[in-house]
């Protein structure tokens, strides 16, 4: 989901028409519609945190059903020149649905770290301090996309976090055996 996200953000920001700005911006939607179950179901799977398999197949089929939607005006309005950019998305009326899943799914997420952190010692612990770390930095990240979707005059400059997740992520795995990697 995030790769659909990012080769598609790429191509938006490069992109020399309106059509084609759209047709990007739908298509990094497409992708971004994803992150926020993949990512809250890979956080559950991870710290062995019991969540009602319904509610994970209904943020999936959610996420779908947004999915089908998403090289619609539904979605992606049109985009339009905002702050430095000529063709910056404008929300349609889904758009506000899959930001307010991005939001609880991401906080929830958050939370559950942080619950955990509170009965964690050792190797655990030090796992979900870096792992806490990495999701408030990789969703903070991602966070800063939304604002000018919603007029606020920030630019996105947050999306590198989104890399830094990764690097974070990979240094628990590396340093605090994170996923029980021994070897790497």
């Amino acid at each position: 989901a995030i790769s659909v996200w990012s080769y598609s953000y790429f191509q938006w920001l490069t992109a020399h028409d309106v059509n084609s700005a759209a047709f990007w911006a739908r298509a990094l939607m497409a992708g971004a519609i994803f992150i926020p179950i993949t990512a809250f179901h890979h956080l559950v799977k991870l710290i062995n945190k019991k969540i009602s398999r319904r509610f994970i197949e209904a943020n999936y089929v959610f996420s779908t059903l947004l999915f089908l939607m998403s090289f619609s005006p539904w979605v992606v309005r049109d985009v339009t020149q905002k702050d430095i950019f000529p063709f910056w998305p404008n929300p349609g009326p889904l758009f506000h649905v899959h930001f307010l899943q991005f939001a609880v799914l991401a906080l929830w997420g958050l939370w559950i770290i942080w619950r955990e952190l509170k009965h964690a010692y050792g190797l655990r612990l030090n796992q979900l301090k870096l792992l806490f770390v990495a999701e408030v930095v990789g969703w903070g990240g991602g966070f800063t996309n939304y604002l000018l979707w919603y007029d606020f005059p920030v630019a996105p400059y947050g999306n590198i976090l989104v890399s830094v997740y990764t690097l974070i992520f990979a240094y628990a795995m590396v340093r605090y055996r994170l996923l029980d990697i021994e070897i790497v």
